[in-house]
């Protein structure tokens, strides 16, 4: 199997297939944005209800906000 790897200086990421577990009920939908923070989440924006997902550094569910603010 391939790594897929992004980025540039001190800021490269490798591509991990699949990553995060959804709630039930829930689907990737298309996503536009995908970011990280210090400690390691992963936050991710798609277009459709709720936009904004948060998960951990294993891709556990943390949260998940922004309904009906499309």
């Amino acid at each position: 199997m391939h790594k897929f790897i992004v980025g540039t200086g001190k800021y490269i990421y490798e591509v991990e297939h699949p990553f995060g577990m959804l709630s039930s009920g829930m689907s990737w939908g298309n996503i536009s944005h995908v970011a990280t923070d210090s400690s390691g989440n992963v936050y991710v924006y798609r277009r459709q209800d709720p936009p904004m997902l948060i998960f951990g550094r294993e891709g556990q569910h943390l949260h998940s906000w922004g309904n009906d603010q499309l």
